[in-house]
């Protein structure tokens, strides 16, 4: 196998890799803080409406409980929809597919290929299409951070 080969298999493998661990622990975080926000959200119904007293009213325990909690609850949204763990899920999702299908197509490629070599062409094609995936993704997460599209290009000099 070639140098260029090997090294675009094992950036593939690596950036495989990255993004799998990235999707996995933003898909967790997206299902426990919107777990959480229900969760808290309900309890916070109950304690407020919770009548033991003779008087009817809250106890002031269980309202000022509800309103920590009722708190909790903004503190935890806030955090959502400002890292939006969701999105980040969707679009790690995405890229992980397409670096799984990129990879596939470089393993077809070697085992048609004579000797298991890929030409420079053929694996410059590869390697053109990992760029434009990977910076497809930074755009994307511009995108989502509120930015536009305007990102320098990867080893590109801006002028200064």
């Amino acid at each position: 196998m070639s140098t260029k080969q090997e090294q675009l298999k094992k950036q593939l493998k690596e950036l495989s890799d990255r993004f799998k661990t990235d999707r996995d622990r933003h898909k967790l975080l997206a299902l426990w803080l919107k777990a959480l926000t229900v969760s808290l959200a309900a309890i916070v119904t109950v304690l407020l409406g919770w009548k033991e007293t003779p008087s009817g009213s809250i106890p002031p325990l269980l309202g000022n409980i509800a309103l920590v909690l009722g708190a909790a609850i903004t503190v935890i949204s806030a955090y959502e929809a400002f890292f939006d763990p969701r999105t980040l899920w969707v679009r790690e999702t995405v890229v992980f597919a397409r670096l799984k299908d990129l990879e596939r197509d470089l393993d077809y490629a070697m085992a048609g290929a004579n000797g298991g070599q890929i030409d420079d062409t053929a694996l410059e094609k590869l390697k053109a299409r990992l760029d434009s995936l990977l910076e497809e993704s930074l755009k994307a997460w511009l995108r989502l951070r509120g930015h536009d599209d305007q990102a320098p290009a990867p080893n590109k000099v801006q002028p200064g």
